[in-house]
């Protein structure tokens, strides 16, 4: 999968970040609709799948907009940054 203009990931076809964050969150025992991630690749997109809340940035690939919770800022205005920020503050 893409991860980004010129870089790719390469995995087992049955394991990508949505997988890795399910296994962690049943160990850490910590339920999806407790939890959010960020994302603007395609290496992101199950992961965003996986939680309740899953931002995609503003840059993000459009089929990762598409399964965000919400589309937040771009990576060049900060955007994640300002979200946890808000987050932070109780604002989902």
């Amino acid at each position: 999968v893409t991860t980004g203009n010129v870089w790719f990931d390469i995995f087992y076809k049955d394991v990508n970040k949505g997988t890795t964050l399910t296994h962690l969150l049943e160990i850490l025992k910590i339920k999806p609709e407790e939890s959010g991630a960020f994302g603007d690749q395609m290496n992101d997109y199950e992961m965003l799948q996986t939680v309740k809340y899953g931002y995609a940035m503003a840059n993000a690939m459009p089929p990762v907009k598409e399964v965000a919770y919400q589309v937040i800022d771009s990576n060049e205005n900060d955007g994640v940054i300002l979200k946890i920020k808000e987050i932070l503050k109780g604002n989902y």
